[in-house]
């Protein structure tokens, strides 16, 4: 049975390029996908109900693609925020609700798109728009968070040592960093205002008192 519309014409073509990658057929790429944890086919069957066979079967493709490529990244990203979405559930939060729209550029690692805008049914929770390229005033907010990461992590400063525990501290001395743009307060400040410092401890942000807070490199002494 045909997988897909115009099966017999196109797959030649598609095996082509799946074997360039390394991958033997479609049935191999589907193990891959499936071996990560992701059903993409799925995923885009519930978001799309309608749409054609060969989209969800290009979706899924090029997930197996991404991963067996070494956008390894891709992977450690889609596992990372499922795992995130779990532990934000397992403590009666929701992803969804918490991040309604993410914000980024085009980088492979968000190639999985179904990980980062789908809950564990398939069903569409949250947003993810990609910027055009070389354009950070689409998103200047971020590019400010990016400036106060690099004021304590220089460019060229290896992440591979880099604990979660570490990070979580990094973030938690950027997010208590006093901004104008917030009438003085800290991306802490109104974070745990409008949701709460439960949920900032659960997504690992602290409380760093304003007279501690080091934004340079010396942090990373203190790792």
């Amino acid at each position: 049975m045909a997988l897909f519309e115009s099966y017999e014409r196109r797959i030649d073509k598609i095996n082509s390029v799946l074997n360039s990658y390394g991958i033997a057929s479609i049935e191999e790429a589907e193990k891959i996908t499936k071996d990560a944890g992701l059903n993409v086919y799925d995923q885009i069957k519930g978001i799309q109900p309608i749409c054609f066979e060969n989209v969800k079967w290009a979706y899924e493709l090029g997930a197996a693609i991404a991963m067996k490529e070494g956008v390894k990244t891709a992977a450690e990203a889609a596992q990372k925020i499922q795992g995130l979405k779990k532990k934000l559930k397992d403590n009666n939060f929701s992803f969804g609700d918490i991040i309604p729209v993410l914000l980024t550029d085009n980088g492979g690692e968000f190639s999985i798109v179904s990980a980062f805008e789908d809950d564990e049914f398939g069903n569409r929770e949250t947003n993810l728009f990609f910027c055009e390229p070389s354009s950070p005033n689409e998103k200047p907010e971020i590019e400010k968070n990016h400036t106060l990461f690099r004021d304590i992590v220089p460019a060229g400063h290896s992440f591979d040592a880099f604990t979660q525990q570490d990070v979580n501290l990094i973030f938690s001395h950027i997010n208590a960093v006093k901004r104008k743009q917030f009438g003085g307060k800290s991306a802490y400040d109104l974070f745990t205002f409008f949701n709460s410092v439960e949920l900032a401890q659960i997504l690992g942000i602290s409380y760093i008192s304003p007279n501690d807070v080091i934004q340079s490199p010396l942090l990373l002494k203190k790792l």
